[in-house]
């Protein structure tokens, strides 16, 4: 009799601290590779909180066409752990000090657009042939970051602010330049790959809703 009561009490304290919660927020993200520009983005989230773990789905609220020059996160998982308590004796407002902070380690994979970018270019006209290059880009399909955030929680709201970074996804790039001669024919000048590695810095902020079922 003694462990069922056991097991039920644990169920009970576990279901206590588990708890659905959606959430909003914006993010800015920087690669470490020149060619590529920094982005910023808007998101959405949905996730399952057991205390002091954090189940997270989150996708991408499109903004823009994507470009090349853009890696692109259209969903993705993340983990999070409550790791570490903070004081709040110090703080100088009520409300702020009334809250419930904590430093949270994230892990986070994101699944990017992998489709193919194409650009094509008909050059100048030079005595017997004309100038053809092609360029194209694509992205690998994962990407993995690591972070650091701090996180306040009033009442059934909180907001996570934080830090992270980690390998990008890998970037194939194939250029081709030839010569498109008068009489049909063609001669390759240029065809090769190289493949090209970057990281990502990711700044975040996130607003959620704590649900009480």
């Amino acid at each position: 009799m003694r462990h069922p009561l056991i097991f039920g009490l644990l169920l009970a304290s576990l279901s206590a601290s588990a708890q659905f919660f959606t959430g909003i927020g914006a993010e800015f993200r920087s690669p470490s590779a020149e060619r590529l520009v920094s982005t910023r983005g808007a998101l959405t989230q949905i996730g399952y909180q057991l205390g002091d773990w954090s189940a997270v789905g989150q996708f991408r609220v499109p903004s823009s066409t994507p470009h090349w020059t853009k890696p692109n996160w259209f969903a993705g998982a993340r983990l999070e752990w409550a790791a570490y308590a903070l004081p709040t004796d110090s703080l100088p407002m009520g409300p702020l000090r009334e809250a419930d902070w904590h430093l949270v380690v994230s892990g986070q994979w994101s699944r990017l657009d992998g489709h193919r970018f194409r650009s094509e270019h008909l050059g100048y006209f030079d005595t017997d042939h004309w100038t053809r290059e092609i360029y194209q880009f694509q992205y690998g399909r994962n990407e993995f970051l690591l972070g650091l955030g701090i996180q306040g929680r009033f009442g059934s709201w909180s907001a996570l602010a934080e830090v992270q970074y980690g390998p990008g996804a890998q970037l194939d790039t194939w250029v081709s330049t030839s010569r498109l001669m008068n009489d049909g024919s063609q001669v390759v000048v240029d065809d090769y790959y190289y493949y090209e590695r970057y990281g990502v810095a990711r700044l975040s902020l996130t607003l959620r809703k704590h649900l009480g079922f």
